[in-house]
């Protein structure tokens, strides 16, 4: 039986690659990064961020491609971490590409971690 790979939900530990790519002649060429975000998928207490429903179902090796959202970055990642400065200040040709490198289960102590950080956020995130 072979083994299928893991996919995002609730409870799985989450790191993804960041770069910054721009978009011309038919390709992607990645003028930032690349850096990684990490976090336990699904422990906001008011539901899923805009990310958490974007990557929802994805595995390792799915990439997706973001422009700057038009409710802004904080809205978009909600009680998640915001990254460094350099992945979310976009150019009008820029994306932030994620790349799924690997989602397993979430230990209990990083559970219990997330959740406090994730309160502690409220309605609006302060990037911790």
């Amino acid at each position: 039986m072979a083994n299928t790979a893991e996919k995002i939900d609730t409870l799985r530990k989450v790191r993804l690659r960041m770069e910054v790519v721009q978009e011309g002649q038919g390709k992607e060429e990645c003028v930032r990064g690349p850096g990684e975000y990490a976090f336990v998928f699904g422990v906001g207490s008011g539901g899923l961020s805009p990310l958490e429903m974007a990557i929802q179902g994805k595995a390792d090796g799915d990439e997706m491609l973001f422009s700057v959202p038009e409710e802004g970055w904080e809205a978009f990642f909600e009680h998640l971490p915001i990254p460094e400065p350099a992945f979310i200040d976009l150019q009008a040709n820029e994306r932030l590409r994620l790349t799924v490198e690997s989602v397993v289960h979430a230990d209990q102590r990083e559970i219990v971690q997330a959740m406090a950080e994730a309160a502690a956020c409220g309605s609006d995130c302060c990037g911790h």
